[in-house]
């Protein structure tokens, strides 16, 4: 009887990753995320360690180290910016300079303008 919800980038790995035991394995899984939840908001950050993330990053990647950093770093980027609605408080969160954060999104086509649209 909680009242529990998931974020989209949840959804997202949630339907990525590949269910070995299919909708049974699915099932249990969302049931312990909603008991172990004490924020009303399932995220990423709670999904990933509980599932076999090193399957996902290479179904991802290809096994390319490139793709698969790069992949990492535009998710990590547009997520900050998205939380902290700045270049700047997003590098301070992130440990990096505000310049790196400007380059990076040029270079992985991140669109600052888009991501602010959604705040």
């Amino acid at each position: 009887n909680k009242n529990t919800k998931i974020d989209k980038e949840a959804i997202e790995l949630l339907v990525k990753y590949k269910w070995p035991g299919n909708i049974r394995e699915l099932e249990n899984f969302l049931e312990r995320m909603v008991v172990i939840n004490t924020t009303g908001i399932i995220t990423v950050r709670e999904v990933a360690p509980m599932i076999d993330s090193d399957d996902f990053f290479m179904e991802v990647s290809d096994y390319d180290l490139k793709k698969a950093v790069s992949y990492l770093e535009k998710r990590m980027i547009s997520k900050a910016l998205k939380n902290f609605g700045s270049t700047r408080k997003a590098a301070k969160h992130l440990g990096i300079d505000q310049s790196t954060v400007v380059k990076k999104c040029k270079s992985l086509e991140i669109d600052i303008l888009r991501l602010k649209e959604y705040e």
